[in-house]
């Protein structure tokens, strides 16, 4: 990981990450990454 993006993830940057190479970099980390997904349909305006 480089060190530019360790210190964007610190300060809370994550503008540059997609959801995939944020949940990479936690697997690297020894982290279990877990994510649901739930669907609801629109409501009428």
């Amino acid at each position: 990981m480089d060190a530019a993006d360790f210190s964007r993830i610190r300060q809370a940057k994550l503008g540059r990450f997609t959801i995939d190479r944020l949940m990479t970099i936690l697997a690297r980390f020894g982290q279990r990454v877990e994510v649901t997904v739930t669907i609801h349909p629109r409501q009428a305006a």
